[in-house]
């Protein structure tokens, strides 16, 4: 959540290959083909505090004198928001939508605009019509294929993409990626490990780029700490018996498993058929288990991951819950955070479109925590250690407060 101190005006911002929530919007329902997004009037409710003060992550100068981020004199700015407004995915882009607006209304900003245009049929057109509208930076599109199809587009009106993708190979010079990346989740979570006493590593691989690029990521972090390589035991569909039986007679004291949902119950269920003694190793998990309720589920009590702490979501929660009548999907806080990045660069005189005021690599603090965006356009963040307790994620090594 965003907040003002005396002398900084921090922002509030905020992200497995992304399983997408499909969590109904609220009030707001989804719109059908060819349809306008349904707008819905936030009104501001001065009670709830977007900003949140922290002077050690806040790169954005602000004079105290004014308090009304609203009635700043500062040039407009018009955001095209691009996401899948109907079909099977118009949930979740009603929701992300619905959070947008939130985050306007709880900055109590006007000099920002939204254009909102549908992805779900032909994405190139809804850029089109939001350039057009004179859309001058793009937040979205949700989906890797929709973000390809719409970057030529952007680059050649030099409209930056922050999109909410989680798929990495998507960066280029014109477009970054917001959505929750595994490289910063393995890194702390395999630092943390180390510093509790683990010193062998072994990592359950599914043969997918998630669990490749994952994988990389352990290297990198075991390297740098001067340890032994992982035990690296890959597995599909096929072989997936024999992957536990494999592991089953290795000799480590850290198991990383990099997959979630059922998927975790099923491998879960095979180490201990295999005699993996999981309750006397220390379990690492990624993201996909933050994302994805289903691997928290009771399967490996006490075992820990990384991802942003929830405790600083809950408010955002509570507050969308009330205005929209339901509970926002996972993805809904990037939506939020993108727009309280570029509406609060813009009224602190910062243009969003330049890269300078984007990659500033104090970071920004938000509702999934701090993060900045690199120079390669991936994005960074600073993550808590949460552990499996009774079915519950519990805040284990809090989350830094500076990169």
């Amino acid at each position: 959540m965003l907040t003002y101190s005396s002398t900084l005006r921090s922002i509030v911002m905020l992200a497995l290959l992304a399983l997408l929530s499909g969590c109904a919007g609220g009030p707001a329902s989804p719109t059908g083909p060819g349809s306008e997004p349904r707008a819905v009037n936030v009104p501001h409710v001065p009670d709830f505090d977007p900003l949140a003060q922290n002077t050690q992550v806040s790169p954005l100068q602000t004079n105290p004198d004014k308090v009304d981020a609203g009635k700043t004199e500062t040039p407009p700015l018009k955001v095209g928001l691009l996401l899948p407004l109907s079909g099977p995915q118009a949930p979740l882009g009603q929701a992300m939508l619905n959070a947008s607006q939130l985050a306007l209304s709880d900055l109590n900003i006007e000099n920002v605009s939204l254009i909102p245009r549908d992805t779900a049929v032909d994405a190139p057109k809804a850029a089109r019509e939001a350039l057009n509208e004179g859309a001058t930076i793009f937040l979205g599109p949700v989906f890797a294929a929709n973000v390809r199809d719409v970057a030529p587009i952007a680059a050649e009106a030099n409209a930056p993409i922050l999109s909410f993708s989680t798929d990495w190979t998507i960066a280029n010079n014109n477009t970054a990626v917001l959505g929750f990346l595994p490289f910063s989740q393995v890194t702390r979570i395999v630092d943390f490990a180390i510093k509790q006493g683990s010193k062998r590593f072994a990592i359950l691989i599914p043969e997918t780029p998630y669990g490749m690029a994952v994988a990389g990521a352990v290297r990198n972090s075991l390297q740098q700490q001067n340890l032994p390589a992982s035990i690296e035991v890959r597995f599909n569909d096929k072989n997936l018996n024999e992957a536990m039986r494999t592991l089953s007679q290795q000799s480590y004291d850290t198991l990383i498993l990099p997959v979630g949902g059922k998927a975790l119950q099923t491998v879960a269920t095979l180490l201990r058929q295999n005699d993996v003694p999981l309750s006397s190793l220390r379990v690492l998990g990624t993201g996909l288990w933050d994302e994805d309720p289903i691997a928290r589920s009771g399967i490996i009590e006490g075992a820990y991951y990384a991802a942003p702490d929830p405790g600083q979501r809950a408010r955002f929660i509570t507050r969308y819950s009330k205005m929209f009548g339901a509970k926002p999907p996972r993805l809904a806080t990037l939506a939020y955070d993108a727009t309280a990045l570029v509406s609060v660069l813009s009224i602190n005189g910062k243009d969003p479109t330049n890269s300078e005021n984007l990659h500033n690599q104090a970071g920004f603090m938000g509702i999934d925590g701090m993060f900045r965006i690199r120079p390669d356009n991936l994005n960074e963040r600073g993550l808590a250690v949460l552990q499996i307790r009774g079915n519950q994620a519990a805040v284990a090594d809090p989350a830094p407060t500076r990169f």
